[in-house]
């Protein structure tokens, strides 16, 4: 059984996350566990950050989203933690909205500080991390 209820696949751009986490969203369902997988640009994602054809717009107003985007952690969270299942989210703990901010001339770290706060709302759902490299 797994002890988690949310893995984390993040990485650099082409590193394999969204086929990593299609496979094993795959392997987790073959085992007779429920399994949500929502990759980078999901319009379903739990925590969406934009749409990938309004990456300009998104960087101009990643500041001002940033509550929300925390406020749907926190969702995300509550309910998870209800639920029997296992959740793959790509790319959202960190690559994407830390690069988004750091685009628009935020300081590593607020990055840093604001990654804390996602991390301390998480941690109940005792998150998997997995860190692809080329």
């Amino acid at each position: 059984m797994i002890d988690s209820k949310l893995i984390l696949i993040e990485g650099v751009p082409c590193s394999g996350k969204s086929t990593i986490a299609e496979k094993l969203a795959k392997d987790i369902s073959y085992n007779g566990i429920k399994c949500e997988c929502y990759l980078e640009w999901s319009k379903d994602s739990p925590v969406f950050i934009g749409n990938v054809e309004d990456l300009s717009e998104i960087i101009s107003t990643i500041g001002s989203r940033k509550k929300r985007i925390l406020k749907d952690w926190i969702n995300f969270t509550k309910n998870t933690k209800q639920l029997e299942t296992v959740d793959i989210i790509e790319s959202h703990f960190w690559q994407t909205e830390a690069m988004y901010l750091y685009l628009s001339g935020h300081f590593e770290y607020e990055i840093f500080k604001r990654n804390k706060k996602v991390v301390s709302v998480i941690s109940e759902l005792n998150p998997i991390l997995i860190y692809l490299a080329p």
